[in-house]
């Protein structure tokens, strides 16, 4: 078998970790969102129902320096969370400056047997 991040159905612990960026002179730089009041991670799943979740600051276990200077937020699913099927995938901040909302992306996550 090949090394692959792969999300299956059911999976509960996955982290999902989001680092929030914007174009300064052409380079993709992380946004300080240190300030920021929330910070919700938003999916629509597969069968269209859009669910808002928490995030927090990445800590540095993951990778992040837990404070939201990095522009990392993340979320670790729990029960229920995620089924078969294509996913997409926004951030929401909101600071005392503003509410911010990232571009779509998306994901898949993988049946199992």
């Amino acid at each position: 078998m090949t090394c692959q991040n792969e999300i299956h159905d059911g999976d509960v612990g996955t982290e999902f970790i989001v680092t929030i960026t914007e174009c300064i002179a052409g380079i993709e730089t992380p946004v300080d969102i240190s300030t920021s009041i929330t910070r919700k991670i938003i999916w629509l799943n597969p069968d269209g129902v859009k669910t808002e979740y928490t995030a927090a600051y990445t800590l540095p276990a993951s990778g992040g320096v837990g404070n939201g200077t990095d522009g990392q937020i993340s979320y670790f699913t729990t029960l229920g969370d995620l089924v078969t099927g294509s996913y997409k995938i926004q951030v929401k901040v909101t600071t005392p400056e503003g509410i911010w909302s990232s571009e779509i992306d998306r994901f898949k996550v993988k049946a199992n047997l």
